[in-house]
């Protein structure tokens, strides 16, 4: 079944030139509570970036197939693979709680806090909307006294794309 793509233009939403958080939240907010507020969901951010060589289009293919961007085994979970990986994550996503500011902190996060773990802002090209019904939440105990809330595993291995609801492109 092909999941709901939506497209969001930010013309203005660009590396290089520091962006409007809260306005780039409010935007893809009301496109959210407009076509997936029926469920509790999590949403997972993607950068062409990170998929060299791929569109937006060929990147939702994939993960229309297969539930997620993993396409490629020796590819690192994220900056501090092993430690994740161990504790069984399979999917990095956030919680969704139906406010504006859960997404603009999204994007602040992308762009801000890549720039000190890669050394480079990331723009998001890609939110993949997933049923939180259908991931379990890794609560992974932080060295702060913290716990992890965006950390994921799939409840049915064998069947991950019927997790993902649909995509929202921003270009």
């Amino acid at each position: 079944m092909k999941k709901p793509t939506l497209t969001v233009t930010i013309p203005d939403y660009v590396i290089g030139h520091k962006p409007d958080y809260i306005a780039i939240g409010e935007k893809i907010d009301k496109i959210i509570k407009d076509h997936f507020s029926r469920k509790s969901i999590a949403i997972r951010c993607l950068s062409l970036q990170d998929h060299p060589g791929m569109t937006t289009d060929e990147l939702i293919g994939i993960i229309s197939k297969s539930g997620t961007d993993r396409y490629d085994p020796q590819r690192k979970l994220s900056v501090a693979h092993d430690f994740y990986a161990e504790k069984g994550v399979e999917l990095f996503a956030s919680p969704y709680d139906n406010k504006a500011e859960t997404i603009s902190e999204i994007i602040e996060d992308m762009y801000e806090s890549a720039l000190g773990d890669r050394g480079y802002s990331i723009k998001v090209d890609l939110m993949v909307v997933y049923d939180q019904a259908q991931l379990d939440i890794i609560p992974i105990k932080y060295d702060d006294g913290g716990v992890g809330t965006g950390d994921f595993k799939f409840k049915d291995p064998k069947h991950k794309q019927n997790a993902v609801v649909g995509f929202i492109k921003i270009v």
